[in-house]
Protein backbone atom coordinates (compact mmCIF):
# COMPACT_ATOMS: atom_id res chain seq x y z
CA UNK A 1 0.00 0.00 0.00
CA UNK A 2 1.08 3.60 -0.51
CA UNK A 3 -0.05 6.63 1.50
CA UNK A 4 0.75 10.31 1.15
CA UNK A 5 2.61 12.09 3.90
CA UNK A 6 1.88 15.54 2.48
CA UNK A 7 -0.62 16.55 5.19
CA UNK A 8 1.58 14.98 7.83
CA UNK A 9 4.61 16.86 6.57
CA UNK A 10 2.80 20.19 6.56
CA UNK A 11 1.61 19.65 10.13
CA UNK A 12 5.16 18.64 11.05
CA UNK A 13 6.52 21.92 9.71
CA UNK A 14 3.96 23.91 11.65
CA UNK A 15 4.22 21.95 14.88
CA UNK A 16 7.97 21.64 15.36
CA UNK A 17 10.07 24.67 16.33
CA UNK A 18 12.62 25.80 13.77
CA UNK A 19 15.96 24.00 13.73
CA UNK A 20 19.23 25.87 13.50
CA UNK A 21 22.06 24.19 11.58
CA UNK A 22 25.72 24.27 12.60
CA UNK A 23 28.39 23.14 10.13
CA UNK A 24 31.56 21.39 11.29
CA UNK A 25 34.59 21.25 9.00
CA UNK A 26 36.16 23.64 6.47
CA UNK A 27 34.32 26.97 6.61
CA UNK A 28 32.53 26.03 9.84
CA UNK A 29 33.37 24.96 13.37
CA UNK A 30 36.69 23.18 13.83
CA UNK A 31 35.29 20.45 16.09
CA UNK A 32 31.91 18.86 16.78
CA UNK A 33 32.26 19.99 20.39
CA UNK A 34 32.49 23.61 19.19
CA UNK A 35 29.16 23.30 17.37
CA UNK A 36 27.53 21.65 20.40
CA UNK A 37 28.70 24.55 22.57
CA UNK A 38 26.60 27.05 20.58
CA UNK A 39 23.65 24.78 19.77
CA UNK A 40 20.21 24.67 21.33
CA UNK A 41 18.05 21.58 21.89
CA UNK A 42 16.58 20.38 18.60
CA UNK A 43 19.35 21.84 16.42
CA UNK A 44 21.25 19.98 13.72
CA UNK A 45 25.03 19.60 13.53
CA UNK A 46 26.13 18.90 9.94
CA UNK A 47 29.60 17.40 9.75
CA UNK A 48 31.85 17.55 6.68
CA UNK A 49 34.28 14.69 5.95
CA UNK A 50 37.20 14.38 8.36
CA UNK A 51 38.40 13.01 11.67
CA UNK A 52 37.32 14.87 14.81
CA UNK A 53 37.90 14.69 18.56
CA UNK A 54 35.52 12.81 20.83
CA UNK A 55 32.81 14.94 22.42
CA UNK A 56 30.02 15.07 25.00
CA UNK A 57 26.44 15.96 24.13
CA UNK A 58 23.92 16.53 26.91
CA UNK A 59 20.94 17.92 24.99
CA UNK A 60 18.72 16.71 22.19
CA UNK A 61 20.59 17.19 18.89
CA UNK A 62 20.91 15.59 15.48
CA UNK A 63 24.59 15.07 14.57
CA UNK A 64 24.80 14.00 10.95
CA UNK A 65 27.63 13.27 8.53
CA UNK A 66 26.77 15.06 5.29
CA UNK A 67 28.42 12.14 3.49
CA UNK A 68 27.82 8.98 5.56
CA UNK A 69 30.97 6.99 6.23
CA UNK A 70 33.36 9.92 5.82
CA UNK A 71 33.25 11.23 9.40
CA UNK A 72 35.33 9.51 12.10
CA UNK A 73 35.86 10.22 15.77
CA UNK A 74 39.48 9.83 16.87
CA UNK A 75 40.33 7.19 19.46
CA UNK A 76 41.26 8.49 22.91
CA UNK A 77 42.10 5.38 24.93
CA UNK A 78 39.31 4.45 27.35
CA UNK A 79 37.68 7.86 26.87
CA UNK A 80 35.00 8.20 24.25
CA UNK A 81 32.05 10.14 23.01
CA UNK A 82 29.26 10.50 25.56
CA UNK A 83 25.58 11.20 24.89
CA UNK A 84 23.16 11.84 27.76
CA UNK A 85 20.14 13.92 26.73
CA UNK A 86 17.58 14.83 29.41
CA UNK A 87 14.14 13.25 29.57
CA UNK A 88 11.94 14.33 26.68
CA UNK A 89 14.89 14.88 24.31
CA UNK A 90 16.92 12.59 22.05
CA UNK A 91 20.30 12.53 20.37
CA UNK A 92 20.37 11.22 16.79
CA UNK A 93 23.70 10.16 15.25
CA UNK A 94 23.75 9.60 11.48
CA UNK A 95 26.60 8.24 9.34
CA UNK A 96 29.43 8.56 11.89
CA UNK A 97 32.23 6.12 12.81
CA UNK A 98 33.09 5.89 16.51
CA UNK A 99 35.71 3.95 18.48
CA UNK A 100 33.56 4.01 21.62
CA UNK A 101 30.30 5.60 22.76
CA UNK A 102 28.75 5.89 26.24
CA UNK A 103 25.02 6.61 26.22
CA UNK A 104 22.33 7.41 28.75
CA UNK A 105 18.80 8.51 27.95
CA UNK A 106 17.33 8.30 24.44
CA UNK A 107 19.90 7.94 21.64
CA UNK A 108 19.57 6.65 18.08
CA UNK A 109 22.26 5.55 15.63
CA UNK A 110 21.63 5.36 11.88
CA UNK A 111 24.17 4.08 9.35
CA UNK A 112 26.86 4.35 12.04
CA UNK A 113 29.90 2.17 12.74
CA UNK A 114 31.22 1.59 16.26
CA UNK A 115 34.45 -0.39 16.31
CA UNK A 116 36.57 -0.49 19.44
CA UNK A 117 38.17 -2.61 22.15
CA UNK A 118 36.38 -4.68 24.74
CA UNK A 119 38.26 -4.09 27.99
CA UNK A 120 37.91 -3.99 31.76
CA UNK A 121 36.50 -0.47 31.68
CA UNK A 122 33.84 -0.99 29.08
CA UNK A 123 32.74 -1.91 25.57
CA UNK A 124 32.48 -0.13 22.22
CA UNK A 125 28.84 0.72 23.01
CA UNK A 126 28.05 1.22 26.70
CA UNK A 127 24.40 1.83 27.60
CA UNK A 128 23.28 2.76 31.12
CA UNK A 129 19.62 3.56 31.86
CA UNK A 130 19.23 4.20 28.14
CA UNK A 131 16.76 3.72 25.30
CA UNK A 132 18.91 3.05 22.24
CA UNK A 133 17.84 2.36 18.68
CA UNK A 134 20.21 1.26 15.89
CA UNK A 135 19.41 1.12 12.18
CA UNK A 136 21.81 -0.13 9.48
CA UNK A 137 24.72 -0.02 11.93
CA UNK A 138 27.81 -2.14 12.59
CA UNK A 139 29.08 -2.59 16.16
CA UNK A 140 32.27 -4.65 16.43
CA UNK A 141 34.72 -5.54 19.18
CA UNK A 142 38.31 -5.69 17.93
CA UNK A 143 40.35 -6.59 21.01
CA UNK A 144 39.60 -8.82 23.96
CA UNK A 145 41.65 -7.84 27.01
CA UNK A 146 40.49 -10.23 29.66
CA UNK A 147 37.09 -8.85 30.68
CA UNK A 148 33.98 -9.99 28.84
CA UNK A 149 31.75 -6.93 28.80
CA UNK A 150 30.54 -7.69 25.29
CA UNK A 151 30.68 -5.46 22.25
CA UNK A 152 27.45 -3.89 23.51
CA UNK A 153 26.97 -3.70 27.27
CA UNK A 154 23.51 -2.63 28.41
CA UNK A 155 22.56 -1.97 32.03
CA UNK A 156 18.98 -1.07 32.88
CA UNK A 157 18.41 -0.26 29.21
CA UNK A 158 16.23 -1.13 26.24
CA UNK A 159 18.03 -1.74 22.95
CA UNK A 160 16.23 -2.03 19.61
CA UNK A 161 17.97 -2.75 16.34
CA UNK A 162 17.08 -3.36 12.71
CA UNK A 163 19.31 -4.21 9.76
CA UNK A 164 22.41 -4.09 11.98
CA UNK A 165 25.43 -6.28 12.74
CA UNK A 166 26.93 -7.00 16.17
CA UNK A 167 30.24 -8.85 16.40
CA UNK A 168 32.02 -9.97 19.56
CA UNK A 169 35.78 -9.54 19.87
CA UNK A 170 37.95 -12.55 19.12
CA UNK A 171 40.58 -13.63 21.63
CA UNK A 172 44.15 -12.37 21.31
CA UNK A 173 47.13 -13.73 23.30
CA UNK A 174 47.50 -14.09 26.21
CA UNK A 175 43.70 -14.32 26.43
CA UNK A 176 41.97 -17.37 25.03
CA UNK A 177 38.23 -16.61 25.14
CA UNK A 178 36.36 -14.30 22.79
CA UNK A 179 33.55 -12.01 23.86
CA UNK A 180 29.82 -11.97 23.45
CA UNK A 181 28.28 -9.58 20.95
CA UNK A 182 25.63 -8.24 23.36
CA UNK A 183 25.64 -8.39 27.16
CA UNK A 184 22.35 -7.54 28.88
CA UNK A 185 22.18 -6.61 32.58
CA UNK A 186 18.59 -6.05 33.60
CA UNK A 187 17.94 -4.95 30.01
CA UNK A 188 15.75 -5.68 27.00
CA UNK A 189 16.80 -6.36 23.41
CA UNK A 190 14.46 -6.31 20.44
CA UNK A 191 16.01 -6.90 17.03
CA UNK A 192 14.98 -7.62 13.46
CA UNK A 193 16.87 -8.38 10.24
CA UNK A 194 20.18 -8.28 12.11
CA UNK A 195 23.29 -10.40 12.68
CA UNK A 196 24.79 -11.38 16.04
CA UNK A 197 28.17 -13.10 15.97
CA UNK A 198 30.11 -14.26 19.03
CA UNK A 199 33.87 -13.68 19.09
CA UNK A 200 36.08 -16.67 18.45
CA UNK A 201 38.10 -18.42 21.16
CA UNK A 202 41.33 -20.40 21.02
CA UNK A 203 40.06 -22.97 23.56
CA UNK A 204 36.91 -25.06 23.88
CA UNK A 205 35.33 -22.32 26.01
CA UNK A 206 33.06 -20.35 23.71
CA UNK A 207 30.90 -17.27 24.32
CA UNK A 208 27.30 -16.82 23.28
CA UNK A 209 26.31 -14.16 20.78
CA UNK A 210 23.77 -12.70 23.25
CA UNK A 211 23.86 -13.29 26.98
CA UNK A 212 22.75 -11.59 30.15
CA UNK A 213 21.74 -11.67 33.74
CA UNK A 214 18.35 -12.72 35.11
CA UNK A 215 15.43 -10.43 34.23
CA UNK A 216 16.93 -9.63 30.82
CA UNK A 217 14.90 -10.41 27.69
CA UNK A 218 15.55 -10.79 23.98
CA UNK A 219 12.98 -10.85 21.18
CA UNK A 220 14.73 -11.46 17.87
CA UNK A 221 13.11 -11.84 14.45
CA UNK A 222 14.44 -12.67 10.97
CA UNK A 223 18.06 -12.55 12.12
CA UNK A 224 21.20 -14.67 12.16
CA UNK A 225 22.79 -15.61 15.50
CA UNK A 226 26.05 -17.54 15.59
CA UNK A 227 28.31 -18.94 18.28
CA UNK A 228 30.62 -21.96 18.46
CA UNK A 229 29.84 -25.23 20.23
CA UNK A 230 29.32 -25.83 23.08
CA UNK A 231 27.77 -22.37 23.47
CA UNK A 232 24.23 -21.62 22.30
CA UNK A 233 23.87 -18.32 20.41
CA UNK A 234 21.68 -16.97 23.25
CA UNK A 235 22.11 -17.77 26.93
CA UNK A 236 20.76 -16.66 30.33
CA UNK A 237 17.96 -14.47 28.94
CA UNK A 238 14.27 -15.11 28.38
CA UNK A 239 12.29 -14.24 25.28
CA UNK A 240 11.96 -15.91 21.90
CA UNK A 241 13.01 -15.90 18.28
CA UNK A 242 11.01 -15.98 15.06
CA UNK A 243 12.31 -17.13 11.68
CA UNK A 244 15.94 -16.85 12.83
CA UNK A 245 18.98 -18.85 11.77
CA UNK A 246 20.55 -20.10 15.01
CA UNK A 247 23.98 -21.77 14.90
CA UNK A 248 24.01 -24.06 16.81
CA UNK A 249 20.19 -24.34 16.89
CA UNK A 250 19.54 -23.65 20.57
CA UNK A 251 19.13 -20.82 23.07
CA UNK A 252 15.73 -19.20 22.45
CA UNK A 253 12.36 -20.86 21.89
CA UNK A 254 10.48 -20.11 18.69
CA UNK A 255 7.29 -18.09 18.78
CA UNK A 256 5.44 -15.18 17.20
CA UNK A 257 7.29 -11.92 16.65
CA UNK A 258 6.81 -9.11 14.15
CA UNK A 259 9.94 -8.24 12.17
CA UNK A 260 10.71 -5.16 10.09
CA UNK A 261 13.28 -4.33 7.41
CA UNK A 262 14.09 -0.82 6.15
CA UNK A 263 15.60 -0.97 2.65
CA UNK A 264 16.50 2.75 2.64
CA UNK A 265 16.35 5.64 5.12
CA UNK A 266 13.67 8.31 4.64
CA UNK A 267 14.63 10.82 1.97
CA UNK A 268 13.03 13.97 0.59
CA UNK A 269 11.01 13.41 -2.57
CA UNK A 270 11.30 9.62 -2.40
CA UNK A 271 9.02 6.76 -1.35
CA UNK A 272 9.81 5.35 2.07
CA UNK A 273 9.32 1.59 2.17
CA UNK A 274 9.10 -0.82 5.09
CA UNK A 275 8.87 -4.60 4.82
CA UNK A 276 7.20 -6.49 7.67
CA UNK A 277 7.52 -10.21 8.35
CA UNK A 278 5.05 -12.28 10.39
CA UNK A 279 2.81 -15.31 9.87
CA UNK A 280 0.91 -15.95 6.65
CA UNK A 281 -2.35 -14.01 6.42
CA UNK A 282 -1.77 -12.02 9.62
CA UNK A 283 -3.19 -8.45 9.61
CA UNK A 284 -0.76 -5.63 10.42
CA UNK A 285 -1.48 -2.05 11.47
CA UNK A 286 1.24 0.59 11.20
CA UNK A 287 1.45 3.84 13.16
CA UNK A 288 3.72 6.87 12.81
CA UNK A 289 4.96 9.68 15.05
CA UNK A 290 7.54 12.44 15.01
CA UNK A 291 9.07 11.46 18.35
CA UNK A 292 9.99 8.36 20.32
CA UNK A 293 8.91 7.17 23.73
CA UNK A 294 8.76 3.87 25.65
CA UNK A 295 5.33 2.90 26.94
CA UNK A 296 3.79 -0.41 28.01
CA UNK A 297 0.30 -0.68 26.52
CA UNK A 298 -2.13 -3.33 27.82
CA UNK A 299 -2.62 -6.08 25.26
CA UNK A 300 0.69 -5.44 23.45
CA UNK A 301 3.55 -7.66 24.59
CA UNK A 302 6.45 -5.38 23.69
CA UNK A 303 6.89 -1.69 24.44
CA UNK A 304 5.31 0.92 22.21
CA UNK A 305 8.23 3.10 21.17
CA UNK A 306 6.31 5.91 19.48
CA UNK A 307 5.19 9.03 21.32
CA UNK A 308 1.52 8.11 21.66
CA UNK A 309 -0.01 11.61 22.06
CA UNK A 310 1.26 12.65 18.63
CA UNK A 311 0.96 9.32 16.83
CA UNK A 312 -1.40 8.60 13.93
CA UNK A 313 -2.53 5.54 12.00
CA UNK A 314 -0.32 5.25 8.91
CA UNK A 315 -1.83 2.24 7.15
CA UNK A 316 -2.57 -1.45 7.25
CA UNK A 317 -1.83 -4.61 5.29
CA UNK A 318 -2.28 -8.36 5.41
CA UNK A 319 0.79 -10.58 5.15
CA UNK A 320 0.97 -12.77 2.06
CA UNK A 321 1.41 -16.55 2.03
CA UNK A 322 5.10 -16.16 2.93
CA UNK A 323 4.34 -13.82 5.85
CA UNK A 324 5.58 -10.69 4.05
CA UNK A 325 3.78 -7.34 3.95
CA UNK A 326 5.18 -4.17 2.40
CA UNK A 327 4.03 -0.61 2.98
CA UNK A 328 5.29 2.64 1.44
CA UNK A 329 4.69 6.33 1.95
CA UNK A 330 5.59 9.30 -0.24
CA UNK A 331 7.76 11.91 1.47
CA UNK A 332 7.42 15.31 -0.22
CA UNK A 333 10.47 17.25 -1.40
CA UNK A 334 9.99 20.00 1.18
CA UNK A 335 13.21 21.51 2.54
CA UNK A 336 11.39 22.48 5.74
CA UNK A 337 11.15 18.81 6.81
CA UNK A 338 14.77 17.90 6.05
CA UNK A 339 16.60 16.62 9.15
CA UNK A 340 13.33 16.13 11.04
CA UNK A 341 12.64 12.67 12.43
CA UNK A 342 9.79 10.43 11.36
CA UNK A 343 9.19 7.04 12.99
CA UNK A 344 6.99 4.04 12.25
CA UNK A 345 6.00 1.04 14.36
CA UNK A 346 3.63 -1.76 13.48
CA UNK A 347 1.48 -4.17 15.49
CA UNK A 348 0.23 -7.53 14.25
CA UNK A 349 -2.54 -9.88 15.38
CA UNK A 350 -0.62 -13.15 15.27
CA UNK A 351 -1.45 -13.62 18.95
CA UNK A 352 -4.72 -11.98 20.01
CA UNK A 353 -3.91 -12.46 23.71
CA UNK A 354 -0.63 -10.54 23.27
CA UNK A 355 -0.32 -8.39 20.14
CA UNK A 356 3.21 -8.25 18.70
CA UNK A 357 4.92 -4.89 18.15
CA UNK A 358 7.80 -4.48 15.73
CA UNK A 359 10.92 -2.44 16.46
CA UNK A 360 10.63 1.15 15.24
CA UNK A 361 11.96 2.16 11.84
CA UNK A 362 12.41 5.48 10.09
CA UNK A 363 14.70 8.16 11.48
CA UNK A 364 16.13 11.45 10.27
CA UNK A 365 14.80 12.58 6.88
CA UNK A 366 17.74 13.17 4.55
Amino acid sequence: MRASLLVVSLSLVGAVPGQASHVVGPGGHAQISDAIAVASPGDVVLVLPGTYNFFTVSMGLTILALTPGTVSIASAGIAGTSAAPPAGQAVHFVGITFPQVHVQGRVTFDTCTIVGPVHFFGAPLMCAMANVHLQSCVVRGVLQTGHNNGTVFASGSEITAIDSTFEGASAVPPFTVGTVAVMLAGSKLRASSSTFLAGTSTTSTAPAAITGFPSSTAFVADSTLTSTLPACPVSSVSGRQARCTMTPPCGLPAGPSLGVHRPQPPQLGAPFVLEFRTGAGVPIGCFAALDLDNVLVPGIEQSVLLSIPGAWFAGGAVADATGLASMSWSIPALSAIQYRTLWFQAVDASNLQALQASPVAGGVIR
